[in-house]
């Protein structure tokens, strides 16, 4: 009998536990409508991130091709120890090569390199799991022997809906663990329930005991955009 109940309870159990992850759907939705992106993508972004020492906030937009080519410009400031800092910066690759450019309270300095070859599939990748300010961390230049797929997804979960702004959106949780680093990251993601697309994200990590949060917003994106044609001329 106890053999039966049980046989009984696990068919019932069976049918809830194949049910699709709807949270991890709809991230990974968002994964796929950028990944198709045939050309290019392109969206503004706010970014806050503070620690128990510093404070930045930055402000710019991102174009990206799947020709490895990337333009990325910044401005806003930065306070580390009480000491505030205004920054502005960009970054053109043109598939070949990149210039970088960053100036701190007027101080500036720029360099021309080589591009290292997938560099803008490499952000892509990062910037889906962890967002927009880890993934330049990780991938201008990309590390070497260090690829997203490092960084594995876990714990799915509903978070109820908000408002970004006007825009209704659904909020999803995850966390993000780095293979070989114990502490996972933690991740909110708010996306658009209309267009599918992330609004706002934050991250929150643990390192050495030392809290960081890192909160984006992002605006105005647009997959396959018309360009003109010289968006990643390299300045002179």
């Amino acid at each position: 009998m106890r053999y039966l109940l049980a046989t009984a309870l696990l068919a019932l159990a069976a049918p809830a536990s194949a049910q699709p992850n709807e949270a991890e759907k709809l991230y990974r939705a968002f994964e796929k409508k950028l990944a198709g992106a045939k050309a290019a993508y392109k969206f503004t972004f706010e970014i806050e991130m503070t620690s128990k020492n510093d404070t930045m906030k930055i402000k710019g937009d991102l174009l990206s091709t799947n020709a490895n080519q990337m333009r990325f410009s910044f401005n806003g400031t930065a306070d580390r120890g009480g000491q505030a800092k205004v920054m502005t910066g960009q970054m053109v690759c043109d598939g070949r090569q990149m210039q970088m450019a960053v100036s701190n309270n007027n101080l500036a300095n720029s360099k021309t390199e080589a591009a290292p070859d997938q560099m803008s599939a490499i952000l892509k990748g990062y910037m889906t799991r962890i967002g927009l300010f880890l993934s330049l961390e990780y991938s201008l230049p990309p590390r070497p022997g260090q690829t997203p797929d490092q960084f594995q997804l876990a714990g799915f979960k509903m978070a109820g809906k908000e408002k970004v702004g006007n825009v209704e959106t659904q909020v999803i949780e995850y966390t993000v663990t780095k293979q070989g680093e114990k502490d996972p990251i933690a991740c909110k993601l708010w996306i658009d329930v209309k267009s599918g697309m992330p609004l706002k994200r934050m991250v929150e990590t643990s390192k050495g005991g030392e809290m960081g949060r890192i909160v984006e917003l992002y605006t105005e994106w647009q997959i396959d955009p018309k360009l003109k044609g010289d968006e990643f001329t390299l300045p002179k």
